[in-house]
């Protein structure tokens, strides 16, 4: 992972080839004391877990995929639970075929590049448990 540009509000990302994107940026937010921030994201993945949440069952369904992929795109948020950094993340992804897929991103490695454009925010968003969704939602 390389900070490409760095000022008070606005960080570019570079991760390269091999690195697992999201646990890095939730380290990189943890090493700063960065409380919260949305991104975005494009390039290419070896490898991205993505899953769709079955509101009914109250449970995700993943889908892992081992192929060079292009990252059409990513839009995400960085927020804390529990003290914790927590990454909640969707993405588009397209392969040879030019057929599009996406959906909750969980785990992404970089084939060539990945860019983050950060937007650190000034103030904490936290997250806590759902009952009716059993989801963790932003309060």
């Amino acid at each position: 992972m390389k900070i490409l540009y760095n000022d008070e509000r606005t960080r570019i990302v570079r991760f390269d080839k091999g690195e697992e994107v999201l646990s890095q940026l939730v380290t990189y937010c943890k090493k700063e004391a960065i409380p919260s921030g949305y991104f975005t994201a494009l390039g290419a993945c070896q490898k991205v877990t993505v899953a769709y949440y079955d509101l009914e069952r109250k449970k995700y369904l993943d889908h892992t995929t081992e192929e060079d992929l292009e990252i059409v795109g990513i839009i995400g948020n960085i927020a804390k639970m529990d003290g914790r950094h927590v990454i909640h993340a969707h993405g588009s992804f397209a392969g040879k075929d030019y057929k599009v897929f996406g959906g909750h991103v969980k785990e992404l490695i970089v084939s060539a590049t990945c860019e983050i454009h950060l937007t650190v925010l000034g103030e904490k968003l936290e997250r806590a448990f759902d009952e009716e969704t059993g989801l963790n939602l932003l309060k």
